[in-house]
């Protein structure tokens, strides 16, 4: 799971940025939002240009260099912070596996320039290079011994990642732990449904939802999801006359409509959601998921509705940014679960207040009077 994350220089962030989910309390409620200590289901709200879809692809910043997943590529554009003088952007993940600690630590001039990089696995550096300097990279894993390192300085890829496709590994535990991370970057996805659909990670190419409903059998179960929300469509699987692919129609008594043609943006939402709920649950499943205003779109009920979906999918780590303050309830999550983004900096909502903050507590009541110490 990420424990800790840090990052300056990069977009919005122009000081170090960090956000903790080690700091739980022990509160005896939707203990299933917490894991190992770690905040497992996280819900972060935050003012208009706070940095809320910046951190998310300040997180996901991973991916883009040690993965050949999807990047949106327009997404890392305007990569520097405009008002630094610094040449590059920086991050620190720390991640824990079980009973060990992975450390990963990296520069960048761009989404695509990697200019150091440093990797610690239980307080041990394994792996390292600065391309700054004239020293010679550092590979100390079993089982790259015979690795050619003589072009790495020269390119512009990611030694970490050079390691992982280019090695046959040692069994042990520091391996072992090696993997583990580099299987959690892999599987890491970011999405969001408002202007447009985009996502980054998980998987390396992208397809039409629609389509994905309709060779999976997914229309029925896509129509009781709707009507759940409160959609009442008649849906059915239908040929696209524009593509040679499938899409799905709403039957309008003996007329069929193509379903992108009169669904709401609400709706075109609520299928973007469907699609990527559908992925988390029916295939590999995803390590950590960011998903970027998820509920911009909803009526408040399904916002409710599909935060406790998500809150009790088990398996992932899951953060979600939203306006909805009505989501910090105490039947949702808990108060070291909802995070606050405000001023370059976020916290769990407990420390932003003296008050002990308890399961009969409404939280959104004490946030919207001024009751914890935030813009």
């Amino acid at each position: 799971m990420l424990k800790r994350f840090e990052v300056t220089n990069f977009k919005g962030f122009n000081e170090k940025f960090v956000l903790d989910l080690s700091r739980t309390k022990s509160y005896e409620f939707n203990n299933h939002c917490v894991s190992s200590d770690i905040v497992r289901f996280a819900q972060c709200y935050g003012p208009n240009g706070s940095g809320k879809s910046n951190l998310g692809l300040a997180i996901l910043d991973i991916v883009t260099h040690l993965t050949d997943n999807h990047v949106n590529k327009r997404s890392y554009s305007n990569y520097l912070n405009a008002l630094s003088s610094l040449p590059t952007a920086s991050f620190r993940y720390v991640f824990v596996f079980g009973e060990g600690e992975v450390i990963y630590e990296y520069s960048k001039s761009d989404r695509s320039t990697v200019v150091k990089e440093s990797l610690y696995i239980d307080g041990e550096l394994y792996i390292q290079l600065d391309r700054e300097v004239d020293n010679a990279p550092i590979v100390r894993l079993l089982g790259t011994e015979s690795l050619v390192l003589d072009d790495i300085k020269e390119s512009k890829i990611s030694i970490v990642k050079f390691v992982a496709k280019n090695s046959l590994l040692s069994k042990n535990k520091v391996n072992e732990k090696f993997l583990k991370f580099i299987d959690f970057v892999e599987h890491m996805l970011y999405f969001r449904s408002l202007q447009d659909t985009s996502f980054i990670g998980f998987k390396p190419v992208g397809e039409e939802i629609l389509d994905f409903f309709a060779k999976n059998d997914l229309v029925s179960d896509f129509e009781k999801f709707l009507r759940d929300m409160g959609i009442n469509y008649e849906l059915t699987a239908i040929e696209d006359t524009d593509s040679e692919q499938s899409t799905i129609g709403v039957k309008f008594g003996n007329k069929v409509k193509r379903l992108p043609e009169i669904a709401s943006t609400g709706t075109k939402a609520l299928a973007v959601f469907y699609y990527w709920y559908k992925r988390i649950t029916l295939e590999d499943r995803p390590s950590f998921i960011f998903i970027d205003e998820f509920d911009a779109f909803y009526h408040f009920k399904i916002s409710e509705t599909i935060s406790n979906m998500l809150a009790n999918a088990g398996g992932h780590q899951i953060m979600l940014t939203t306006h909805n303050t009505g989501l910090f309830s105490n039947e949702i999550s808990r108060p070291d679960c909802n995070f606050v983004l405000a001023d370059n900096s976020i916290n769990p909502i407990y420390l932003l207040t003296k008050k002990e903050l308890r399961n009969a507590h409404n939280i959104e009541k004490i946030y919207r009077a001024g009751g914890f110490d935030v813009v």
